[in-house]
């Protein structure tokens, strides 16, 4: 028996994933687990350009947006209009703020 494990970045490349084993009758089964995780590394700045290290007034709040694609983590600076998402908005996403 052969395993192949598949990486997707979206829930188009997911769909069009599992559409090609479902056509596939060597695949016996498909099973898959969603993982979370950042897109490249954390952003250190801004983009207003001040840092987000040092205290409780310049640390970003930190956030979390359901979406059918899993989520976004939203970074949002206490001092100016800031507001990041990592993965970035995709256009099968619906991203929403959650409650509490």
């Amino acid at each position: 028996m052969t395993v192949v494990e598949h990486v997707v970045d979206s829930p188009a490349e997911l769909r069009q994933l599992v559409a090609q084993v479902r056509a596939d009758r060597h695949v016996v089964a498909f099973p898959y687990c969603r993982v979370r995780e950042l897109v490249g590394d954390e952003p250190q700045r801004y983009r207003s350009g001040h840092s987000y290290a040092g205290g409780s007034a310049t640390r970003p709040v930190r956030d979390w947006w359901r979406c059918r694609c899993g989520g976004h983590l939203v970074l949002r600076c206490r001092m100016c209009p800031d507001v990041r998402l990592d993965p970035i908005v995709s256009t099968d996403c619906t991203p929403r703020r959650t409650d509490g």
